[in-house]
């Protein structure tokens, strides 16, 4: 789950809201103006504006909220047959015997936006824009269902199926992006970007117990390996 607010703007000199769109706050003013203290304090957001001839930047911060829901069935006779061969596969009822880990966690991250349009010919805008990575540092729990019972006397076996806290860390792909605009007349525009993301932040996301008898182990990897693009 992401979401991202903004503050209302208000012009910190007069009563009239700001335009919010790109397009229009990146006009050329008739004299050369700085603006700066634009937001609302209360709520926690940060909002420069910097306004002149030829050009406009705009820098502010945002909030993020996740949540993970995991699931996955347990073969409980696989892991039997490994810890005990074929005593402790007939103790829980033979081959066929399995049981579904539930996982959900969450957490809260902030990040920035920084971004800047030009106008470097009568017709023609460019700009530019980076969005931060947003690191989650997310808790939660895990649970298993239909654990065989002669498990219970196995410590090693009894740990790792055992209902408990988690915690996982995230951290997402930061982004840059260029765009270009030109005018050719009242009635076509040509509009374009590229947008780089850092993928390759995400590697591996181990899901790590944070209580009970199995404590800082790990209950699970997810592995990605993802590519920047």
């Amino acid at each position: 789950m992401y979401s991202e607010t903004w503050p209302p703007l208000v012009n910190a000199t007069g009563p009239a809201p700001l335009e919010r769109s790109w397009t229009e706050c990146a006009k050329p003013v008739a004299s050369a103006q700085q603006e700066t203290g634009f937001g609302d304090a209360n709520d926690g957001h940060v909002l420069w504006l910097c306004n002149i001839p030829k050009w406009f930047v705009r820098c502010g911060n945002f909030p993020g909220r996740r949540l993970t829901e995991l699931s996955g069935f347990e073969n409980y006779s696989a892991t039997a047959f490994s810890a005990g061969g074929a005593g402790l596969l007939g103790a829980i009822g033979g081959s066929g015997v399995e049981g579904q880990n539930t996982t959900s966690v969450d957490g809260d991250a902030w990040g920035f936006n920084i971004g800047a349009l030009f106008d470097v010919a009568p017709a023609t805008r460019m700009g530019i824009h980076y969005r931060s990575s947003l690191d989650y540092k997310m808790d939660g729990n895990t649970s298993f269902s239909n654990v065989p019972a002669a498990f219970a006397g196995i410590p090693a076996l009894a740990a790792g199926t055992s209902n408990g806290n988690v915690k996982l860390d995230i951290k997402t792909p930061d982004n840059l992006s260029f765009s270009v605009a030109h005018r050719f007349n009242e009635r076509l525009d040509l509009l374009g970007d590229l947008t780089w993301w850092h993928w390759s932040k995400i590697r591996q996301l181990p899901l790590v117990r944070s209580s009970g008898a199995a404590s800082g182990s790990t209950l699970s990897t997810l592995t990605f390996n993802f590519d920047d693009t």
